[in-house]
């Protein structure tokens, strides 16, 4: 079976929506952000959406859940608890969501008890004409939800005492690998910024058994390293042309490409990896990149936040910020995600392969997509 046939089989599955739209949220930010290294939680995103969709109806309500996949508000809140049950004792992912309106609007008491029991979530009144106040506040929550392993900050300047709320959803992912990379194999190696400019950079190295395979119909090499959950993968596509990340991130979006279902189409053999280390926080204003993904209405200036507020308001939402981290080192991961590798028995026959140019790559299980982003250069690499 091709490629394009097993996305296609697998478009009518009862979880391909949902993640066909996280798959969509990588594709559409690396488009918004194509020469900066960036991460995002989708499912994070995803759950912070679906309180968005608890507070509207109508328009904006029917829209959300469309470009969400969701059949309802219900099936996203689910999907919510599912996400925070899979968590094991080598495999955690916590998603923190903020909800702060301005004090001219008074929120509704069901709708705080309805964040506060399906969501864990304590919207807030705040006064939006003190900036630095709310900086400060608005950190310190980060800084206790991340129990400071994040370290990325809101700035005053990135706010407006006009705006009448401020939105934030928070991905953080901790696991283990079954086996760290050997140290004594890091050595460095090149790294490809553009068909005529390289820097040489600190690469892990080990022989390792995994799903590995090329993707012609997307002109990229694809690799699964499994974590010690062996359910949860890291998914990395190198393309074939050093300056390919573009046409491949762009060529992804246009064939609507699952990417929860790439392992399934690669085959186990023995690789020679050899792996930059990356450590990486982003902090993303996200409202232009939902419009794109067809969420609009919450967005204008004339939506009834009938389930969100006490009294009949006209409002929009002002900002949604998205903030995340990864880290891939040889060790194992703090703020978020990593990778393993297997010791060959037999070296002989393996293939030799170097992440040494810029990537894709994405952390996913069979139903969600945990993280995703790319790599473009090495201001994120982890020094000797």
């Amino acid at each position: 079976m091709s490629f394009r046939a097993h996305v296609k089989r697998n478009l009518s599955s009862s979880a391909a929506a949902s993640t066909l739209f996280q798959s969509d949220l990588i594709y559409v930010t690396a488009k918004h952000e194509p020469t900066s290294n960036f991460v995002i939680s989708p499912v994070a995103i995803r759950s912070l959406l679906t309180i968005i969709s608890i507070s509207v109806i109508r328009e904006p309500h029917r829209e959300l859940l469309a470009a969400m996949g969701l059949k309802s508000s219900h099936q996203g809140v689910q999907e919510f608890k599912a996400c925070r049950n899979a968590n094991k004792d080598e495999f955690v992912f916590t998603q923190h969501n903020a909800i702060y309106v301005d004090n001219r609007f008074e929120i509704d008491m069901a709708f705080r008890v309805t964040c506060l029991e399906q969501f864990q979530t304590r919207p807030e009144n705040i006064n939006f004409e003190q900036l630095e106040r709310i900086t400060h506040h608005v950190n310190t929550w980060i800084n206790e939800q991340t129990e400071d392993q994040i370290r990325t900050r809101i700035a005053a300047d990135t706010m407006d005492v006009l705006q009448h709320n401020l939105l934030i959803s928070i991905g953080r992912f901790e696991s283990k690998w079954r086996k760290a990379f050997p140290k004594k194999f890091l050595t460095k190696s090149d790294f490809w910024l553009t068909p005529t400019e390289k820097v040489e950079v600190p690469m892990m190295h080990d022989y390792c058994e995994l799903p590995f395979g090329e993707l012609d119909e997307l002109k990229a090499t694809a690799l699964v390293l499994p974590y010690r959950n062996l359910n949860v993968k890291l998914i990395i596509l190198i393309p074939k042309e050093i300056d390919g990340l573009p046409k491949l991130e762009e060529d992804l979006k246009l064939q609507r490409v699952d990417i929860t279902v790439l392992p399934s189409v690669l085959k186990t053999r023995n690789v020679k990896l050899g792996m930059p280390r990356v450590k990486l926080e982003s902090n993303l204003l996200i409202n232009e990149i939902l419009k794109e993904l067809g969420i609009n209405a919450i967005f204008n200036d004339c939506i009834d936040f009938t389930r969100l507020l006490t009294a009949f308001n006209i409002t929009k939402i002002s900002q949604i910020r998205h903030i995340a981290a990864i880290e891939i080192n040889d060790d194992g991961t703090g703020a978020s995600s990593a990778k393993v590798s297997f010791l060959l028995t037999e070296i002989e026959k393996c293939t030799e392969f170097d992440i040494n140019r810029p990537f894709f790559y994405a952390v996913t299980d069979n139903e969600r997509i945990y993280f995703g982003g790319h790599i473009t250069n090495t201001s994120n690499f982890i020094s000797m």
